[in-house]
């Protein structure tokens, strides 16, 4: 799977969109940079229909 935009918080979360238009967040748990990842290291689904955008933020 490739993604077309990814951007962070500081709150350690990674948000993804996906080639298929899905809009997946990643967390990290110890918010260290190190592999303790939230759900396994699965991007949870925000739902589809984003690749239309050009731009995202997230508050």
């Amino acid at each position: 799977m490739g993604f077309k935009f990814i951007t962070s918080d500081e709150k350690s979360i990674i948000y993804a969109i996906g080639d298929d238009g899905v809009l997946r967040y990643f967390q990290d748990k110890s918010r260290n940079g190190s592999s303790w990842w939230a759900n396994d290291g699965v991007g949870q689904s925000r739902g589809p229909g984003w690749e239309s955008y050009r731009f995202f933020l997230w508050w």
